[in-house]
């Protein structure tokens, strides 16, 4: 049980540095940045701009549990050949990544828009559709083994930690040393994006290894 709540967390920062969602972060800070760099309270309006953000993101995890949910009590007998199949399309996915070949989510907030936070919680919407795109299979894994656990929800409430922690530091890292984050993220991005189709790869190959082992 700890192993897999363990296991969650680390899913859940890995979705924080999903290539597909994370190359939303310059251009949002920037925007943020420009936005927020005379106004007084910064802390306390940055832990909302935060928990606005992290909103977002689990509004769109929460519908994807709920379909997968759905879905999957009149797909049993065949979900486990569905994940596998999905296990394949990840490591294509990771392949694709390694060289430099990304599918991307754009973030364009407007200029007047009457609310940070809900721009703030737009941007959450946005960068959880690209982290679930990349990363889909790996959380159908998640919610699978939540399945098969009387505290199931705790998975999901790990996995949320983890992503909505890095969030967090992303967003007091802005305003604490916001030169050094915008020429940090320039410049690690491509870094990101092969590390992650490696560790995709490898999510893909568990994935088929699994369910291939609860089928034979």
């Amino acid at each position: 049980m700890n192993e897999i709540l363990i296991s969650s967390f680390l899913q859940g920062v890995l979705a924080f540095f999903a290539p597909c969602a994370v190359a939303l972060l310059p251009g949002y800070l920037a925007h943020f940045l420009q936005k927020n760099t005379t106004e007084k309270n910064k802390f306390r309006k940055t832990t909302l701009y935060a928990l606005s953000t992290v909103a977002g993101i689990t509004l769109i995890y929460l519908i994807a549990s709920i379909l997968f949910y759905t879905v999957s009590s009149l797909l049993k007998s065949i979900l486990p050949y569905i994940v596998i199949t999905l296990g394949f399309v990840l490591i294509v996915f990771g392949i694709m990544m390694v060289f430099n070949k990304t599918i991307s989510f754009s973030f364009h907030a407007q200029a007047k828009s009457k609310s940070s936070y809900v721009e703030a919680f737009l941007f959450g919407i946005t960068y959880g559709l690209g982290a679930l795109g990349c990363l889909f299979p790996l959380f159908i894994l998640l919610l699978t083994q939540a399945l098969t656990h009387s505290a199931g929800y705790l998975f999901f409430i790990a996995y949320g930690l983890g992503m909505a922690s890095l969030m967090f530091a992303f967003y007091f890292l802005a305003i604490l040393a916001k030169t050094f984050v915008q020429k940090s993220l320039m410049k690690i991005l491509p870094y990101i994006t092969r590390i992650g189709g490696v560790v995709i790869i490898l999510g893909g190959a568990y994935i088929i290894w699994y369910q291939s082992g609860l089928l034979f």
